[in-house]
């Protein structure tokens, strides 16, 4: 029976025209149009036992738990792992494994062109997919290493577009979980590979004796520039200054002098701390002439050698025999 364009009632008669709103009248069947609204909306999946609607990737319904068998993987994930199975087999029928690498840029290139599906099952089904032939231990000089690349490439883009799709469905988080694990596998990968390269040309640098010894002598000089002190450097480096004076005469010599003689070599001689004492005890001054020098102590010492070492500061105390004041 026609149905009217507008409101979808039923028009008897064969009238081209709705008597309930004068719209057109279309050739298909209610239950054409249905069909086709909903094959248009997307396939909606039910339970063949109870009928009611199934959720993704149900094994078993949770309605009447009776087990879904012949489920099928999307066509276009399956596809593209057909097409890169094929490539893969007759990778063992080569005798020249120098057409390896050209195998290899074409599977690139499957994976590359691939398009991402849009719904979630195929987005899960794909990143599983991807996962499991992402190689994380792969080097420069590997052969696969361009198909790991387009893998990873692709894994990318299969997350960011469920970024966009599924990220308020409570399902994201599975694709998540899935992305992060094999992120830091592949980080680990690389950290792997890392260090056995800088190994490998470690020991091709060590392998040559005039690196070798280079390199020791630049240990050594790291750890002296470390481990000697500052300062005893430039205590090494600085010439040292010795600001002492010498005495100018030595004790045995200075008996019988006048004390302003001894006292104008001491000045001259540069000391600075003199001090004169004066003794008066002559009456005639015959034996002991005035002035006549007692004794002469350098810091308390009565007995010094000529040019000895004192410093400048030394308390030299000459004592002298004068008459008493009257």
């Amino acid at each position: 029976m026609p149905v009217c364009m507008n409101c979808g009632k039923g028009v008897i008669g064969g009238k081209k025209f709705c008597p309930e709103c004068n719209a057109p009248v279309g050739n298909e069947s209610i239950e054409a149009q249905g069909l086709r609204r909903q094959l248009y909306a997307g396939e909606i999946r039910k339970c063949p036992k109870c009928g009611d609607e199934l959720p993704s990737f149900t094994a078993i319904c949770p309605s009447c738990g009776f087990e879904l068998r012949n489920t099928k993987v999307s066509n276009a994930v399956q596809m593209l792992a057909s097409d890169i199975a094929k490539i893969t087999c007759s990778r063992h029928n080569l005798e020249d494994n120098s057409a390896i690498s050209v195998m290899d840029k074409s599977i690139a290139n499957i994976i590359r062109n691939f398009p991402i599906p849009n719904n979630r099952e195929d987005i899960v089904e794909f990143m599983i997919l991807a996962s499991s032939n992402i190689e994380t231990n792969i080097v420069d000089t590997s052969s696969q290493k361009e198909v790991s690349e387009a893998w990873i490439a692709k894994f990318e883009q299969a997350y960011q577009k469920a970024q966009f799709t599924l990220k308020d469905s409570p399902d994201f988080q599975s694709i998540k979980d899935i992305y992060d694990k094999k992120k830091r596998e592949i980080r680990r990968g690389k950290a792997k590979v890392a260090r056995r390269k800088a190994l490998y040309l470690l020991r091709r640098l060590f392998s040559n004796n005039v690196v070798r010894i280079a390199f020791l002598v630049i240990v050594l000089i790291v750890c002296a520039v470390i481990f000697i002190p500052f300062d005893y450097v430039s205590n090494q480096e600085a010439p040292i200054i010795d600001d002492r004076v010498g005495v100018p005469l030595s004790s045995s010599d200075i008996e019988k002098q006048n004390y302003e003689i001894i006292l104008r070599q001491f000045e001259d001689a540069g000391f600075t701390n003199i001090q004169v004492e004066k003794l008066e005890d002559l009456v005639t001054g015959w034996l002991t002439k005035d002035g006549q020098i007692e004794q002469v102590t350098i810091d308390g010492d009565a007995s010094f050698s000529k040019n000895h070492k004192y410093e400048k500061d030394a308390k030299v105390t000459i004592i002298y025999h004068t008459f008493p004041e009257k």
